[in-house]
């Protein structure tokens, strides 16, 4: 099976200018395109009760991946819990390669801002919060270098992972492998340092991580102790990583590929993708674990109306 590429990670937002600013400075790139999200259908799609917001997005260094940030009008985004750590179900943090590490520490160190520090020279991780207190982590050196480059991209910081604590750590990496198609690589190969402390809790971690592309994936549990299950009221538009999105070239591939996830026990949101014309499609949907995740369609050369570069 090919490796499916994460196309994607989605942040819930509480103030769209401002977390755009806010990344932009850790060496992303406004595309310029934006986007409403409103209506029963797409209300459904995401399991609220009403949509309305705006989205906008930033790319990194290569093709076909960005970051997504939504803010919800309705329903107003909850704001993350201030005792969340890693400990917490779900999408956690998320890392990107820093293409001017020394720089980002010196602008902390004038703005007051808080961080810490993990790993040795030239393999260092600074970690900090963005304006919603989401954990992001940035990267000296470049785990996936290796990976294509879009044009121009090179002077760009990577989107490089996101973290996804689970319950049940070998359930949720035969699914993500079999099911998804992303593929098991080994946590040592690429290095990554210990989580922060406040982040990891005390915690030692049982980790997997999975590729994407150029965005690998950290399934994380605890060696002792419990996951702390989400609310029973959570809800996607609440502050805080929502998704990760899988994108395919045609409908037809993404219809192959929503037979392969429904006879594995994934749970779409709803019958058939929310299409935009003839070229694009989306569908939300639930692991076995309850962890969300979108997968559509987009025609090679329309990915700029959707914040994407090739």
């Amino acid at each position: 099976m090919m490796e499916r590429q994460v196309n994607q990670i989605a942040l819930s937002v509480s103030n769209l200018a401002g977390s755009m600013a806010w990344y932009g400075a850790l060496g992303l790139e406004a595309t310029g395109a934006s986007g409403p999200r409103s209506g029963t259908e797409s209300a459904k799609m995401l399991r609220l009760p009403e949509v309305e917001g705006s989205m906008e997005w930033l790319v990194g260094r290569n093709p076909m991946t960005q970051l997504e940030l939504f803010h919800f009008i309705k329903p107003p985004p909850r704001p993350l819990p201030a005792t969340r750590t890693a400990r917490d179900k779900g999408y956690g943090s998320i890392s990107i390669f820093a293409v001017a590490f020394e720089q980002q520490i010196d602008r902390l160190k004038t703005s007051g801002g808080s961080f810490e520090i993990t790993g040795g020279p030239g393999a260092r991780s600074l970690w900090v919060k963005d304006p919603d207190y989401i954990p992001v982590e940035l990267m000296e050196r470049d785990v996936l270098g290796s990976e294509p480059v879009q044009a121009d991209g090179a002077r760009l910081s990577g989107i490089r992972a996101v973290s996804l604590t689970v319950s049940n750590l070998r359930q949720a990496e035969n699914f993500w492998t079999s099911a998804l198609g992303f593929s098991a690589v080994s946590a040592d190969l690429y290095g990554f340092n210990p989580l922060p402390s406040w982040l990891s809790d005390g915690a030692q971690w049982h980790e997997r991580v999975l590729k994407g592309g150029s965005i690998l994936i950290r399934l994380l549990a605890p060696t002792s102790g419990d996951v702390i299950d989400r609310p029973r009221d959570y809800r996607l538009s609440d502050i805080g990583v929502l998704n990760i999105a899988t994108i395919a070239d045609s409908a037809g591939a993404h219809q192959q590929f929503m037979e392969v996830l429904q006879v594995s026990g994934f749970e779409f949101s709803a019958a058939a993708p929310r299409r935009s014309g003839p070229d694009s499609g989306v569908l939300y949907g639930y692991d076995p674990q309850g962890n969300s995740l979108e997968t559509g369609y987009l025609r090679p050369g329309t990915e700029g109306k959707w914040g994407w570069r090739r």
